[in-house]
C-alpha cells in the first residue's frame, strides 16, 4: 500500500490515540460491503486459521487456503454494473493509507501475477482504529476511492467500490483486520496458531446484525437457472438466466446451478422437469476433492412439436454425507 507522508501520518497517530473507539479488549465491525449476503455476495473464503501446513477455516472447514489472512466476500460480476456495490468502513477510524488507479484484471497467469508483485492487495484503504486495531480493505474498483491517507471515517461510511485490481480470481473484496501487527479472524477474534485445528473459545468482532448475516454456511448454491446450452462457470457468474420471451426458439432448455464451497465427496445434483413427465431429466456428479466452485448441468432439446405450454422446474441440491443440506429451485413458465 501506498504510505502517507511522515508529517501527515504522526498527526494522525496522535490524534487516533486520543478519539478512536478500539479498544485493547477489542474492535466491533459491521458489514464491510453494501449488498444483502445470499445469492448476489457471499463468502468465498475465511482466515486460515492453521498457522503453518494445511490449511482450514474457523470452523474446522475447508474454505480456505493455506495462509489466507483475510475474509473473501465475493459478488457476480453483474453486480460491478453501475452503481456498482459500495465498500463500507467495518468501523470508524483514520485512513492510514490509500492506492487507487490500478487496472481491473483477473489473475490469469504468472505474468499477471508478476505484473501486481508487492502490490497483491491491489487498490484498497487501511484504517486505523486506535488501540493497535487495523482494518484493510483490497481490490478495490479503479478509480472509485472516495476517502484519502489522514481523513476520519465513520462506521460505515462509503470507502469506494468492489472490484478485481491486484491479485484477484474473482470480483470481491478482501477484508483483513490486525491487532498489533498480528492477522486476526474477525469470527474468533484470535489469532491463528500452529497445531490441529480447535473449535471454541473467543469472541468474534462481529456485531449481532453482521454475525447473524454471516452465519457459517458449509457450501453454498449461488444460483440455479435455465439456459439454451451448457453453462460455464463465467455465464452462471454473470446472472445467466432464460426470461420467457426467449423460450419459444429454444433448441434446447438446460436446467443449471452454481454452488461453492464444495467438500469432498459432496454430490452435487441438478434437474429439469417440465409438465409432460417424459422430458424430467437428471444429472448428478460426486466430487474427489474440496472444490471451489463447481457448475453442473443437465436438460432436454427441443421436442418436435415445441415446448409444452406449463411450467418447468430447474433445482439443484448439494448432497452431504448421505443427507441434502441445501436445495434451490427456479420456476419457468411456457404460456
Amino acid at each position: 500500500m501506498i504510505t502517507k507522508p511522515l508529517s501527515a501520518l504522526f498527526v494522525s497517530l496522535i490524534v487516533s490515540s486520543a478519539i478512536l473507539p478500539a479498544s485493547a479488549q477489542g474492535l466491533e465491525l459491521s458489514l464491510p460491503i453494501n449488498c444483502q449476503i445470499g445469492p448476489r455476495c457471499f463468502i468465498q473464503q475465511y482466515v486460515d486459521t492453521g498457522a503453518g501446513k494445511g490449511s482450514h477455516d474457523y470452523t474446522c472447514g475447508g474454505q480456505s487456503y493455506d495462509g489466507h489472512n483475510g475474509t473473501d466476500l465475493r459478488v457476480r460480476f453483474s453486480e460491478l454494473k453501475a452503481p456498482g456495490i459500495a465498500v463500507l468502513s467495518a468501523a470508524a477510524g483514520m485512513v492510514r493509507s490509500a492506492r487507487d488507479g490500478l487496472p481491473d484484471r483477473l489473475l490469469r497467469s504468472k505474468k499477471d501475477r508478476s505484473r501486481v508483485q508487492n502490490r497483491e492487495c491491489g487498490n484498497g484503504v487501511v484504517i486505523d482504529h486506535g488501540a493497535g486495531w487495523q482494518t484493510q480493505y483490497c481490490h478495490m474498483r479503479r478509480n472509485s476511492l472516495k476517502v484519502r491517507p489522514g481523513e476520519w471515517v465513520r462506521q460505515g461510511q462509503n470507502l469506494g467500490l468492489v472490484g478485481y485490481s491486484g491479485l484477484a480470481q474473482f470480483a470481491h473484496l478482501h477484508l483483513a483486520v490486525r491487532h498489533d501487527g498480528k492477522v486476526i479472524d474477525p469470527f474468533t477474534g484470535k489469532t491463528p496458531v500452529a497445531g490441529a485445528c480447535r473449535t471454541g473459545g473467543g469472541k468474534p468482532l462481529w456485531d449481532a446484525t453482521t454475525a447473524q448475516a454471516l452465519a457459517y454456511r458449509p457450501g453454498n448454491i449461488v444460483d440455479v437457472g435455465f439456459a439454451e446450452k451448457q453453462v460455464s462457470r463465467s455465464m452462471a457468474e454473470s446472472g445467466h438466466a432464460v426470461g420467457p420471451g426467449d423460450v419459444a426458439a429454444m433448441r434446447s432448455m438446460v436446467a443449471w446451478i452454481w454452488a461453492v464451497n464444495l467438500q469432498a465427496g459432496d454430490r452435487l445434483e441438478v434437474s429439469f422437469k417440465g409438465p409432460d413427465d417424459r422430458l424430467a431429466v437428471r444429472h448428478e456428479a460426486t466430487l474427489n476433492r474440496i472444490k471451489a466452485e463447481y457448475v453442473l448441468s443437465t436438460g432436454r432439446k427441443r421436442p418436435p412439436s415445441g415446448w409444452p405450454p406449463g411450467r418447468y422446474v430447474a433445482e439443484g441440491k448439494i448432497v452431504r454425507k448421505g443427507k441434502t443440506v441445501l436445495t434451490e429451485s427456479r420456476t419457468l413458465v411456457v404460456p
